[in-house]
C-alpha cells in the first residue's frame, strides 16, 4: 500500500539529483534527517490506527515501517498472537528517499476507503470467524461487509511531519534549497 504526494516529476528529479551530487558529509546528514522523521512518521501512523481503534489483532499497526537505501530494510514484525510476518515492501528506496508504508492487505482499504462487499468462501462450504468482542465461533455462507470511508493513517503521519522535516533540510547547504 501506498500513498503518493504529488510533485511534478522534473522537480523531484532536480530535488533527487541536487541531493545526490552532494559531498558525503552532507548526504550522511540527509540521511539522519530521514532517519530522525521516519521513526515520527512511523510513530503518528501508529497512534493514528490506534485511535480510531483499527487494532484487532496490532498486525496493522506493528507492520508500519520507514526505510532509506541504507537504513531499516529488512524489516520483520509479530502480531499481538505471536505471529511472525515479513515487513519488506514492493519499492525500493532511491538514495536520500524515505519510505514509510506496510504490506498488510487491507491497509489500502483503511487509507483510501472502500465499496461495500460481500465475502465467500473459495473453496468451503463456509467462512469461520470470530466476531468482535465475542470468543464465540461463527460460521457463514457470506458475510457482508459495509463501505469503508478513507481514514488515512500513512498520509496523515506524512502531512504532520512534512513542516518540521523541510525546516531540517534548510540548515542544509543553499543547494539542496534552490
Amino acid at each position: 500500500m501506498s500513498v503518493e504526494i504529488s510533485i511534478d516529476k522534473a522537480s523531484m528529479n532536480k530535488v533527487l539529483e541536487t541531493l545526490s551530487e552532494l559531498p558525503k558529509k552532507e548526504q550522511k546528514e540527509v540521511e539522519r534527517i530521514n532517519g530522525k522523521y521516519g521513526i515520527k512518521a512511523q510513530t503518528i501512523a501508529k497512534q493514528k490506527l490506534r485511535a480510531d481503534e483499527h487494532i484487532v489483532l496490532s498486525r496493522l499497526r506493528n507492520s508500519v515501517h520507514w526505510f532509506t537505501k541504507n537504513k531499516n530494510k529488512n524489516f520483520r514484525y509479530a502480531d499481538s498472537e505471536g505471529n511472525s510476518f515479513n515487513g519488506r515492501l514492493k519499492v525500493k528506496a532511491k538514495t536520500n528517499e524515505l519510505i514509510l508504508g506496510t504490506n498488510v492487505l487491507y491497509a489500502e482499504d483503511i487509507e483510501k476507503g472502500r465499496p461495500a462487499r460481500t465475502i465467500k468462501p473459495k473453496t468451503a462450504k463456509a467462512l469461520a470467524f470470530y466476531p468482535k468482542n465475542s470468543r464465540k465461533l461463527v460460521f457463514a455462507k457470506q458475510v457482508k461487509q459495509k463501505a469503508l470511508s478513507g481514514d488515512s493513517f500513512i498520509g496523515y503521519a506524512i502531512k504532520k511531519i512534512v513542516p518540521s522535516w523541510l525546516k531540517e533540510f534548510k540548515r542544509l547547504p543553499d543547494a539542496i534549497t534552490k
